[in-house]
C-alpha cells in the first residue's frame, strides 16, 4: 500500500508481526469450533451473538439474491409490502461477492472481516505516523488496538461495575463495538465501521499536509460509506469535523483545510439525509430504529478502558504540559464530542436510539493517548532491558479480557452453548435435522410466506434461505414479546383451530417448522396441516 512506503523496514516488519498474530488469534478459535462439530450438528460459522449477526447476514442474502434495498426479514410485516428503502453496501458487497465466487455467505463474512482487520491496522498504524515520529509510541499503540479490551476480568472483585468487555455478565451484554480487538474477532460491520473511521481522520491529517484533493477525496469516500453502513457512526465523526472546521476558521489561512472539511462532511451527511428519509417511508425501518439500547454510566464505561483510559490521562496530562504537536487536539476532540453525542441527549430527556453504539471508533484515539502516556513513563526507566519488561507487562495486562473472551467464546462452543441458554441466543450449532429443514426450504419456498418456528431456528432462517420469519429476532422481529406469546400459543393448545387457521393468513405464515426446540416444549399442531419435509425430528407443514 502506498501509506506504507514511507515506513522503516523495521516498522514495517513489527506491522506485519503484529496483523498476522491478530489474524490467528481471530481465526483459529472458527476453525477449531468446527472441527469440533458433535455428532449429529452443523456449525454455524459464528462464535458470538448469533441473534446480531444473522441480521448482517440476511442482508447479504438479499443482496446474493439480487436485492439492493432491503427489508426486514424477521418480521412478517414486511411481506406484501414494497416499500423497502434501506442500504447496507457493506453486507451487500458480501452478498454480491458471494455469489459470483460461489462461496457461502458466512465464510466470505469471515473473509471481509479479516480483510477489514488488516486494513483497520494498516491505516490506523499510518495515522499515528502523522501523529508522532515517536516509534515507540506508534508501536504501543499498536498493540493497545490490536489486543487491548479493559478489565473486565475484575468483575469479581467489583461486582457493581458493568464492565463493557465482560461476555457472560448477568443482565448487561457485552459491548465488542467499544474495542477493536473484540469487533474484529466477532462482527465484520464493527471492525469495517472501525477501519473506515481512521480512515477518515488519517487521510484528513494527510490531506492537510500535501494539500492534497486525493487524500480529501479518499476521506470523503470513506465517511460515506460509514455513514451508510453503520449511521450512528457518523454522529460524532461529524461533531468532530465540525469542531475541526471552526478551528481552521478561526486560523483564517487554512481556505484549503476548510474546504476539504466541508466536502468530507457533505460525503458523511448525505447517508445520514437518506436514512431519515428511510426513517420517514419505511415502516418496519423505523419501527426497529427506535428500538432504546441504553448505554452503560460514563464511569462504567472509562472504568472498563482499564490500564489504556489511565494511560490515555497520563497522555493527555503531557500533551497540555508540553502542547508541542496541536495535531493531538484531535484525539481529545475525538474522546468528548463521542462522550456528549452518547450522554448528553439522555440528560436532555431526548436519548438517541443505539446510544451505546457510538460509542464505536472511542477506542483508537485512547490508544495513542495511552501510549504517548505509557512511552513518557517508560522514558523515566533507565534500563532498556527494565524499560521493555514493563512495556510488555502493561500491554499484556491490558490485554487479559481480550484473551479471556476467546476462551469463554470457545468453552462455550465447546458445550454447545448449554451454559448459555438462558441468555436466549440463537445456538451456535444447529442440528443436522433442523440444519436439513433450512436447507429444504431455500430451494422449495415461496417468497410472499413467512416461516413460523420458535426464535432459536427462526433466526437462522433468513440469512440461509432469503425467505422471512414470523418469530426471528428481539429487536428486529415487530412486537417480538407479543409474537413469541401468540407462537406459543399456537404451539400448545392456546388456539382453536378456527383461529388459528385465521392467525395464520393474518400473519402471511405459509410453512411451519417443528424442529428440535419446538419438541422441547412439546409443539403440536391445532388444525390439520400437510407435512412436506421430515428428517430426524425436524419437520415442515405447509399452509393452504
Amino acid at each position: 500500500m502506498i501509506m506504507l512506503r514511507s515506513l522503516a523496514q523495521q516498522e514495517k516488519y513489527f506491522l506485519g508481526i503484529t496483523i498476522v498474530s491478530l489474524l490467528l488469534i481471530i481465526s483459529v478459535p472458527y476453525l477449531w469450533a468446527w472441527s469440533i462439530t458433535p455428532a449429529g450438528f452443523h456449525f454455524s460459522g459464528i462464535l458470538f451473538n448469533s441473534g446480531d449477526q444473522n441480521v448482517h447476514l440476511a442482508w447479504a442474502r438479499q443482496a446474493y439474491e439480487g436485492h439492493f434495498t432491503l427489508r426486514d426479514m424477521f418480521t412478517s410485516e414486511s411481506l406484501g409490502t414494497d416499500n423497502s428503502l434501506f442500504i447496507n453496501l457493506y453486507t451487500t458487497a458480501i452478498g454480491i461477492s458471494a455469489r459470483l465466487t460461489h462461496i457461502s455467505i458466512i465464510w466470505m463474512a469471515h473473509l471481509f472481516r479479516l480483510i477489514f482487520a488488516v486494513l483497520a491496522m494498516v491505516w490506523f498504524y499510518d495515522f499515528c505516523s502523522q501523529l508522532t515520529t515517536s516509534v515507540r509510541t506508534r508501536y504501543l499503540a499498536l498493540l493497545f488496538a490490536a489486543f487491548s479490551t479493559g478489565v473486565g476480568w475484575l468483575w469479581p472483585l467489583f461486582p457493581n461495575i458493568l464492565f463493557m468487555d465482560k461476555p457472560n455478565m448477568p443482565d448487561f451484554p457485552m459491548m465488542p463495538e467499544s474495542y477493536v480487538f473484540t469487533s474484529a474477532y466477532t462482527f465484520g460491520l464493527n471492525i469495517a465501521s472501525l477501519a473506515l473511521i481512521v480512515l477518515v481522520y488519517g487521510q484528513l491529517l494527510r490531506a492537510e499536509q500535501k494539500q492534497s484533493w486525493k487524500n480529501v477525496g479518499v476521506a470523503a469516500i470513506a465517511a460515506f460509506l460509514l455513514a451508510n453502513i453503520h449511521t450512528y457512526d457518523a454522529l460524532p465523526m461529524l461533531g468532530v469535523l465540525g469542531i475541526w472546521t471552526f478551528w481552521r476558521l478561526t486560523q483564517r489561512k487554512s481556505t484549503f483545510s476548510v474546504l476539504a472539511l466541508g466536502t468530507v462532511i457533505v460525503g458523511a451527511i448525505l447517508p445520514v439525509i437518506y436514512q431519515y428519509i428511510v426513517f420517514q417511508h419505511d415502516t418496519q425501518f423505523r419501527l426497529k430504529a427506535i428500538t432504546y439500547t441504553q448505554a452503560p454510566h460514563l464511569p462504567d464505561v472509562l472504568v472498563s478502558y482499564g490500564l489504556v483510559f489511565i494511560f490515555a490521562i497520563a497522555g493527555v496530562i503531557l500533551f497540555w504540559r508540553l502542547r508541542q504537536n496541536t495535531r493531538h487536539l484531535l484525539l481529545i476532540a475525538w474522546i468528548f464530542v463521542t462522550i456528549i453525542v452518547i450522554y448528553v441527549p439522555a440528560l436532555l430527556g431526548h436519548p438517541i436510539s443505539f446510544e451505546r453504539k457510538m460509542i464505536e471508533g472511542m477506542h483508537w484515539p485512547l490508544c495513542i493517548l495511552a501510549a504517548i502516556g505509557l512511552a513518557a513513563c517508560l522514558e523515566r526507566i533507565h534500563s532498556l532491558p527494565l524499560r521493555n519488561i514493563a512495556a510488555a507487562s502493561v500491554v499484556i495486562i491490558s490485554s487479559i479480557s481480550s484473551f479471556q473472551f476467546v476462551v469463554w467464546s470457545v468453552a462455550t462452543a465447546q458445550d454447545r452453548q448449554h451454559s448459555q441458554n438462558n441468555a436466549l441466543m440463537p445456538p451456535l450449532y444447529i442440528s443436522n435435522g433442523d440444519q436439513a429443514a433450512i436447507n429444504y426450504l431455500k430451494i422449495h419456498y415461496d417468497n410472499q410466506k413467512a416461516v413460523l418456528s420458535l426464535a432459536p431456528i427462526g433466526n437462522y432462517i433468513p440469512p440461509q434461505t432469503g425467505m422471512t420469519v414470523y418469530l426471528g429476532h428481539w429487536a428486529e422481529t415487530i412486537n417480538y414479546q407479543q409474537k413469541e406469546l401468540r407462537t406459543m400459543q399456537f404451539f400448545q393448545g392456546g388456539m382453536s383451530p378456527k383461529k388459528a387457521k385465521m392467525w395464520l393468513n393474518q400473519n402471511h405464515i405459509g410453512y411451519i417448522l417443528i424442529g428440535s426446540y419446538e419438541r422441547q416444549i412439546d409443539a403440536t399442531l391445532p388444525l390439520p396441516l400437510k407435512p412436506i419435509f421430515t428428517s430426524g425430528t425436524s419437520t415442515i407443514y405447509t399452509v393452504k
